[in-house]
């Protein structure tokens, strides 16, 4: 089963994908791409660590996750990402607008032939203002071409709203 959950900044999808996977799985892998690049985010990822069980392997990677999840361990029985929103801000922080489209096209191809289940986290990020500026367009633009091309390609997918999840494919 291949499935993206979507919502708005601390709308619960995290929380509930770590329960989802507490019920479901035996042997989960967590993929987290944030980075601890100030204090206020340091103290995000000390409370996602805080809510998950010890004995997931996780693994921290920023950009090369397509990469990651061919060589996780094939004893995991699911994989969940989180997040994609974060991974696409890494991507066009430090590569081309070329570039980041490959690192797209790279991992939708990656999770379309995933042999295991994965879990997708991804932010939904254009259901506000249009932003104000070049990059934050670029940003949502790329962030809900993304996201389309995730929900095509995964079985499931949810939106997550005040911690309540929306099945919408």
């Amino acid at each position: 089963m291949k499935q993206i959950v979507i919502g708005g900044a601390k709308s619960g999808k995290s929380q509930y994908c770590v329960e989802l996977l507490k019920k479901t799985y035996k042997n989960p892998c967590l993929v987290v791409t944030a980075e601890p690049k100030d204090l206020e985010m340091e103290e995000r990822i000390k409370r996602h660590k805080e809510n998950r069980p010890k004995e997931w392997l996780v693994i921290e990677e920023p950009f090369e996750i397509s990469t990651c999840l061919q060589n996780i361990p094939k004893e995991r029985d699911v994989v969940l990402i989180d997040c994609l929103t974060l991974w696409l801000s890494n991507l066009m922080l430090n590569f081309d607008d070329i570039q980041v489209l490959k690192y797209i096209d790279d991992f939708i191809v990656t999770v379309k032939e995933y042999p295991s289940d994965i879990i997708l986290i991804s932010n939904e990020v254009g259901l506000g203002i249009v932003p104000d500026n070049p990059l934050a367009r670029r940003f949502r633009d790329l962030s809900g071409m993304l996201n389309q091309r995730l929900v095509d390609v995964c079985d499931s997918a949810i939106f997550m709203i005040a911690g309540a999840p929306i099945r919408i494919k």
